[in-house]
């Protein structure tokens, strides 16, 4: 009887202990998993996405630590397309209000509005044809779409519910221009 007593209290102790190493990684586990996301670390301090221009610039000047001398890859220089053409993309023929649903005078082609429209087209033209070739969005969300909220509403609200009207568009494509390979 006494064996059996012993096996129980060693076998009790057995579970007491595991259960105490299960409740400290259970414990530890959030903290460890929160460390290892990447903006705790401060690897994340770029101004060429919109949460961090956001954060950066919109919301009170440059953020210590952000290297303002960056790279802002899968975006080119405001004239880039205006001289250079995406494969599989007809650019003398894509109808830009086709694209973007838009209602520009003569319905010109992408080539006119990169090579003479105003600004804002020429810029939203360049950065449907980067995320045409990149598959990547400067905003994190489709070119047409922010292009579609802007020119009906003057602002656009972003899934997470950051709202920007056309001043704030204008001052983060102007960073990924002057930032771009």
């Amino acid at each position: 009887m006494k064996n059996i007593d012993q096996k129980k209290q060693s076998h009790s102790q057995t579970v007491s202990q595991s259960r105490r190493r299960l409740a400290k990684s259970a414990a530890i586990t959030p903290v460890f998993m929160t460390l290892l996301n990447r903006p705790v670390w401060g690897a994340a301090k770029t101004m060429c996405t919109v949460s961090g221009f956001e954060s950066a610039v919109l919301q009170g000047g440059i953020a210590s630590g952000v290297d303002t001398s960056e790279t802002c890859n899968n975006v080119h220089g405001q004239n880039y397309w205006a001289s250079n053409t995406p494969a599989g993309f007809d650019k003398n023929t894509e109808k830009f209000n086709t694209v973007f649903s838009a209602t520009l005078t003569d319905d010109p082609t992408f080539q006119t509005v990169l090579s003479s429209g105003n600004t804002f087209d020429k810029n939203f033209a360049g950065l449907y044809l980067d995320e045409l070739t990149s598959g990547v969005s400067p905003f994190g969300e489709s070119v047409v779409d922010v292009y579609t909220g802007l020119t009906s509403t003057g602002f656009y609200t972003f899934a997470d519910g950051l709202v920007w009207s056309s001043s704030e568009f204008d001052l983060f494509i102007d960073y990924l221009h002057t930032h771009a390979p």
